[in-house]
């Protein structure tokens, strides 16, 4: 196992002035700096010199958590001091935004799908710290993929491709003096814009200055906490430090559950006979479309300049833009995950979440999708179930379907009928789009070849 990192503590009024200058739910507006500042206030002096915290600055797609194990920016493990549970710290984020990634585990290749953003504010390692301070039986060996920055990311051509690969070569050896090693189907089959990053280093190196930062709690923050027996002049205090935990926790536990099982039942129980992957294919497209359209779940937009969640500004003129065909091309942007605001549109491809079904005969297979839920909505009823989750006259009007149908010329756009009727039917491609391009991305950009187009209602 690699070295640990050494922990560079301070002391809570080491940083409270930075904590208090900083926007949005850290600083002024939010209560966080308040409450922990009152507890801390509260606690007799000698326990105040063990109320340690740890700034830790992690630079774009750094792992802060990988499949449960935390580690520190230079990617090595985080030492047993930072654990405030068996396994992880606990952390407040105060800079940047972070990605909860989701592994599709139906794909040949290792597939993520952006399952949460969080932001200043929002907390690392909350629910198996609040497993220990309840008590509650949480799961033993927690999962969690935390990078830095919007990680999943992409282009709308793909540049792993051997001829942009090779025009990016081109770009960074006459601009960089920089050696790119080359192209190899059997490695770069496999490969997206992220794993084209750390092979341009002229790119990469640039992505590494931004950072998104994570404020870790010394484990003596939380002892007490569990207990409460304390003096009455400290437990006021104590409570509305513990609130605010419970308060964080249940938000983002709220913004990450599904609806259960009982979705996916109906389907298959109601649903007609199809293969499993249908109904899967069914189940996914009603569930994470209605989770985007509840502002619970991400999906992508295309974005044009570095802001908090990444360092677009570096990847667009060091992969984007050199990997085009044509320079005025509208690919100069990349898809990113975000939430989406009332009256706001984002896309979603299916590849990300369903991989394999629609290699093939996509709008077939996409008909077939659709006949799924069509017919659990109409024989359920009759078999005296209540569909409250096949209920679709909230989420269809919403969503338009894009399908490359043969080639890399032929695409059509379709939405879905809420009536008898069956069939997808047929829009003009430019109502796909609209909204979020003022021009066509290309005919055979792979991150469109099977998306969603979603809508999320505005507020009336």
């Amino acid at each position: 196992m690699p070295d640990k990192i050494a922990v560079e503590w301070q002391t809570w009024p080491d940083l409270l002035g930075v904590l208090r200058n900083l926007p949005g739910p850290i600083g002024p507006s939010g209560d966080f700096v308040q409450r922990a500042d009152a507890y801390w206030r509260s606690c007799p002096k000698q326990k105040r010199e063990k109320l340690l915290v740890a700034r830790l600055d992690y630079p774009f797609s750094s792992p802060l958590i990988v499949g449960g194990q935390p580690l520190g920016p230079d990617r090595k493990p985080l030492p047993q001091e930072l654990l405030v549970s068996p396994s992880l710290p606990c952390g407040i984020i105060i800079g940047g935004y972070c990605e909860v990634d989701e592994a599709v585990l139906a794909s040949k290749t290792p597939l993520y799908t952006p399952q949460a953003l969080l932001g200043p504010g929002e907390w690392i390692g909350l629910f198996e710290l609040l497993d220990q301070i309840v008590p509650a039986q949480g799961p033993k060996y927690p999962d969690w993929t935390i990078s830095s920055g919007a990680r999943t990311i992409h282009c709308l051509q793909n540049a792993a491709k051997k001829t942009a690969y090779n025009k990016i070569r081109t770009h960074h050896s006459r601009l960089h003096h920089a050696s790119l090693h080359g192209w190899d189907e059997e490695e770069f089959k496999n490969y997206d814009i992220h794993d084209l990053l750390e092979i341009v280093k002229p790119v990469w190196n640039q992505t590494q200055g931004w950072k998104a930062s994570v404020m870790y709690f010394s484990p003596e923050w939380f002892v007490d906490l569990a207990k409460l027996e304390t003096r009455q002049t400290r437990r006021s205090a104590a409570l509305a430090f513990l609130r605010l935990l419970l308060e964080a926790g249940w938000r983002a536990e709220a913004r990450v559950r599904e609806s259960g099982s009982e979705l996916y039942d109906a389907l298959v129980a109601f649903g007609g006979q199809h293969s499993v992957k249908h109904y899967e294919a069914a189940y996914q497209l009603l569930e994470k479309c209605r989770q985007i359209i509840e502002g619970r779940r991400p999906c992508f937009i295309p974005v044009s300049q570095t802001d908090a969640f990444g360092p677009w500004d570096a990847i667009i003129e060091g992969i984007v833009k050199p990997s085009m065909t044509k320079p005025d091309q509208v690919a100069s942007a990349v898809m990113v995950p975000r939430y989406l605001r009332p009256g706001e549109v984002g896309f979603l491809p299916l590849a990300h979440i369903i991989p394999g079904l629609f290699d093939e005969d996509a709008a077939g297979r996409m008909q077939e999708v659709i006949n799924v839920i069509q017919t659990a909505r109409t024989t359920a009823p009759s078999r005296k179930y209540r569909a409250a989750n096949l209920k679709v006259e909230d989420l269809f009007p919403h969503i338009t379907i894009r399908i490359k149908t043969g080639g890399n010329s032929v695409e059509k756009a379709f939405r879905v009928p809420l009536e008898a009727q069956r069939d997808l039917i047929e829009i003009p491609i430019e109502k796909f789009y609209r909204d979020r391009f003022a021009k066509q991305p290309p005919t055979s950009s792979e991150f469109f070849r099977v998306a969603i187009r979603i809508e999320r209602p505005p507020i009336n």
